[in-house]
Order: C-alpha cells, then structure tokens, then sequence
C-alpha cells in the first residue's frame, strides 16, 4: 500500500515511461540504462505531503526534496531570461511560468543526482502537470559515466532559445514530452500511450527531428524546421539512376558567416529552395572533396567550403553528407552526431579503436608483437580510406593459404605492403592475405567456405562470405571488413573482457533482491544488469539466477496467481577464462 499517492495509475504511468525510455535509447544505440521517476510538489491545501515521489519503496523515494523549491528561486533570479519583458501581460506571464517551471525542474534533477538512491544518474525532468492536488513531473535518469561519452554539442542556448545538444537528449525530451501531454488529459492519466515498435520509431524520428531543426538554429536558421525531411528526401532521390554522394555544408549565407567560416567559390544568382528535392539532388552532384554544396537550412545558395580558420567552439557550420541512398550523416568539426539509414535515425557507430584492435589481434595471436600489431592497424586504416570496401584476411598459415586457394588467389613473395601498394592491391575483387606479422601473401583472394547459417541477410556478400571463410578457419584467422564508408568489423568480434569479480557481484545482487521483502521492479532492474553480462556466467552461476527468478516468480504466483516467464540463462559455449581481466 502506497503511502505518498498522488493518483491512482501513477505506477502503471511511470512503467509506461520507464519501458518506452528503454526502447527508444536502445533504438538509437544509446545503452544508458534509463530509468523513469514521478516526483509531485503540493499544489494546494488539500495535499496531504509536501512532496511525493514515484516509486517511494526503491532509495531514491527516500531522497529529501526539501529544499528543491528554495535552489529553483535562486536558479530563476539568476537566470538573465527571467528579467526579459513582453509587452503583452499574456505571453510575459506565460515567458514566466515556463522559466520558473524549468528552475524548479532543474533543481528537482540536482537533487535526485545528489542523493544517495540516485548517485551516479543524470536526470532531465518535463515540465509539471497538475494532478489531484500535486505539480507533477516525470523525470528521467540516465547513467551519467555512460552518458558523457556520447558525443553532444556544448552549447545549450543561442538566441534566447535553448538547444536540444545530442540525439539522445533529443529522445528523453520526446519522452518527457509525450509524458507532459499524457499528463495534461482531463481523467489521470494511465500511461504515456506507448505501446509497440511503431511508437518507437515515431519517438525516434521526432527526435531526429527535434534535433537537426536545433542544428539548424544554432547555424542561424531558426526556420529550418523541414531540413531532417527534406535532407532526408534528396538522400533517397537518385540522380539519373544512380546513387548520389555529396556533402552539403550547414552554414548561414551572412557576411559575418562567410568572412570567418565559410569560403564561398561559387554564388548562386538564384538560390534553390531545399524543399525543391529534384533541383537540389541536381545541385548535390557538383560537389566534391573539396568543393561542397552550401545551405542555410531553407535554400542552397552556392558551392563552397568550410574555412580552416572556423573557430568550432562557435559551433555554427556543421557537414550533411549523404553516404548512399538512404543514407545521410550530420557531423560537426569532423565528429558525427547523427546517421540516418532507410529513415531510420541512430547514433552514429563509433569507429574501431586501436585499442580494441590490438586487444583482438592479441588475443588470437599472442605471437604478434607490438610492431606487427601496429603494423596490421596500419593496414586496416589504409584500406579505410579507400573510397570502396575490402577484406584483409590475417591467417596464422598465410603462406599454405595463399597456396591452397589457388587459382582464386594471386599468391606473391611474402612482402610487407606500403600504403600506395595496398591501395592499388585493393583496386581489384578479393582480400589481401596477410600473417599475423603483417607480411601480405596472396591478394585478390576469393574465399571459399561453407554456410552455416551464422550470416546476416541484411550484410552484403562479402561480410557473408567472411562469415564462412573464418568459420572454417577457427581462432587461426582475423577478418579485417572495411565497408565503404570507412566503417571496420571484426570477425571474430570478440566480447571485451571483464573483471570477474564484477560478474559474480552481479549474481549475488540478484539473489539479494529475491530474498525477504521482494520488490519486483528492483528484482528486474538487477536481473537486466545480469542479463547484460549473460555471455560470462558459468554454468553454477546461470543456475543460481534462475532459482532467484523462480523464487521470486512463486512470490507472484502466491499474491496474485499471476506468473512471468522471462527466459532462463544458459552458460555459452563459446565463454572461456580469456574473456576476463
């Protein structure tokens, strides 16, 4: 029984949020862990509490709130917007609320940071809606260490007008503003009326949305509310039958603009309208490395480039460049934010690290030295740079490889391959052959291999044929993939490794969280985190958890006749002791 009740469906509204925040940053690529609060302040007499916070029996229900109304004055009477005025009494007293509305909320999210149950979080919180007797916000937390390796813009407001920064953050506030409308309906709300993948997908393209239109103010254009649909229009539109690439640079066509950022070769008398999909398709093939299309969010009105002297900092010129069709990414100062593939808006994947790299090519050759390992980098990072894919194939038996796979292999003396070698070498079809100690053997090689059913459909045929080649070929072989847009896969993709403390932690938290006063929301936040390490469990430990999902399944069944059946764990086969620290 809920002591602190503001309504009656709260915990079934805020489940609601808690699902869809999960669906939607996981939709993206943004593994965050988000989890959802609902915090109401007392709105009039009538309210038994001056505070109320959902769910009250996790820690952070416990936190005290006391004096979030005190920090949300002082963050209003320093706010430079709260000295604005409007000569309309309206939208003056409107400006106002909204200001002290954000205060509130800003000091409610440093509170729940700053408390124990919330250590470690970052929260973001809606504006408030009145239910029953109570202000009420939804709010919520992400995991801070997580979240600020995200790539994200600094700056947070131009103009008066604040700025969504990231596409994650773009994400929370659609969340938090389907909350916000949930919350405004005349009957308490039940839910924030998500309830499939298609919900999701509608989140994350208004959050795309959301967040290029914020681009495109921060470049100058506050109007430019139709650039994500019409880049994404002229990324699917072909240009006599073929695939268009280009880039098109974001920057405002003003003299301050084109003195200091941008360098603008080529005016157009006559700018094209960026709704105008087929002229502006046209105008894309005239770009070039060096030579890009300018835009200022509503027309194209030249051919230019970004100057070298562009103070970033400014964060006023950003890059669109469309990669194929359907295909386009939004980048600034050369670090991507965006990609949309097929309208589908993700974070862009993050590059291989050498880190990683070294951390693979060591654990299948330990022969490799430090020098051979920088070497194979080398050779990875050169055949990125080609303007189309490859495959470099390290194979602890190169040279009886290169023999075997005759004649659909070009086997050569054993050489180490300049950069200008390896771009030549990759002109042609096949992978490069190459031993662990970086010496290429054979090149144009056609692999061979069997299906297996270990594929993906979605991949191409060379990802595929990699798939069987190194089936067959087991830990004697690394596949290198270079995709064409300079992406890197690994095959094998090994998981990283872990501490195996870590994992053990993680079994005993959950056997905790089964035992006594069972809480199911906090059982299954803990089975999500074991669920996350599932690859490195052990036979008794994968057993272990699944005894504490069926005590605490008997707990249900015994209160309500009700049952889950969320899986159970199973030791992987592949999992040995060279996946931990």
């Amino acid at each position: 029984m809920k002591s602190h009740f503001m309504w009656g469906w709260q915990h079934h509204f805020r489940s609601s949020l808690d699902v869809a925040s999960k669906y939607a940053l996981r939709a993206i690529g943004a593994g965050v862990d988000p989890t959802a609060v609902l915090v109401g302040f007392r709105a009039n007499d009538e309210a038994r509490f001056d505070y109320c916070i959902e769910p009250e029996d996790e820690p952070i229900g416990q936190t005290d709130l006391t004096q979030v109304l005190a920090r949300a004055r002082a963050i209003f009477e320093a706010d430079e917007d709260s000295e604005m005025f409007h000569t309309d009494p309206g939208v003056h007293e409107s400006r106002q609320r909204y200001l002290r509305n954000r205060a509130q909320g800003q000091a409610l999210c440093e509170a729940l940071s700053n408390s124990d149950g919330g250590e470690g979080r970052t929260y973001f919180a809606s504006q408030p809606r009145r239910i029953a007797n109570y202000d009420v916000y939804a709010v919520v937390g992400v995991v801070t260490h997580r979240w600020e390796r995200l790539d994200a813009l600094q700056t947070r407001s131009r103009d008066h007008f604040d700025v969504t920064v990231s596409l994650p953050e773009a994400v929370i506030a659609e969340l938090l503003s389907l909350a916000n409308h949930a919350m405004a309906l005349r009957e308490p709300p039940q839910s924030i009326a998500w309830e499939s993948s298609s919900d999701t997908a509608d989140i994350v393209r208004a959050a795309a949305h959301r967040f290029v239109t914020a681009v495109a103010g921060l470049s100058g254009q506050w109007l430019g509310s139709q650039l994500y649909e019409h880049i994404d229009a002229v990324a699917a539109q072909p240009y006599e039958g073929r695939t268009g690439v280009g880039t098109i640079v974001l920057a405002t066509n003003s003299q301050d603009s084109i003195r200091e950022d941008v360098h603008l070769e080529v005016a157009f008398k006559h700018p094209v309208r960026i709704s105008e999909t087929r002229a502006f398709r046209k105008v894309l093939e005239m770009s070039g490395d060096n030579l890009h299309v300018m835009c200022d969010g509503e027309m194209v009105y030249g051919l230019g480039r970004v100057r070298n002297s562009y103070n970033s900092a400014t964060e006023r010129v950003f890059h669109m460049t469309v990669v194929g069709r359907g295909s386009w990414e939004l980048s600034h100062d050369d670090s991507p934010l965006l990609t949309v593939n097929n309208t589908r808006p993700q974070l862009p994947r993050p590059r291989l690290s050498p880190e990683q790299f070294g951390d693979t090519v060591q654990r299948l050759f330990p022969e490799a030295g430090p020098d051979d390992i920088e070497a194979l980098w080398t050779l990875a990072q050169t055949a990125a740079d080609q303007e189309h894919g490859t495959m470099l194939v390290v194979h602890r038996a190169a040279s009886g490889e290169a023999e075997r796979l005759a004649p659909q292999a070009l086997a050569i003396d054993p050489v180490h391959l300049t950069d200008e070698q390896l771009r030549a070498i990759t002109n042609i079809d096949g992978a490069v052959l190459v031993s662990p100690d970086a010496l290429c053997h054979a090149v144009g090689v056609i692999l061979d291999g069997q299906a297996t059913g270990d594929g993906d459909p979605a991949r191409g045929a060379r990802y595929n044929s990699a798939v069987r080649y190194r089936k067959a070929a087991g830990n004697d072989c690394l596949v290198i993939i270079v995709s064409e847009d300079g992406m890197i896969d690994l095959l094998p993709n090994l998981k990283p490794r872990v501490d195996r403390e870590r994992v053990e932690r993680a079994v005993q938290a959950l056997e905790e969280a089964s035992q006594g006063d069972i809480k199911f929301e906090r059982f299954y936040r803990r089975r999500e985190h074991v669920e996350a390490l599932e690859f490195y469990l052990d036979e008794d430990q994968c057993a272990r958890a699944n005894s504490a999902t069926d005590r605490v399944e008997d707990h249900r069944e015994s209160r309500s006749l009700m049952r889950v059946y969320p899986g159970e764990f199973t030791a992987d086969p592949e999992m040995d002791d060279s996946y931990f620290l």
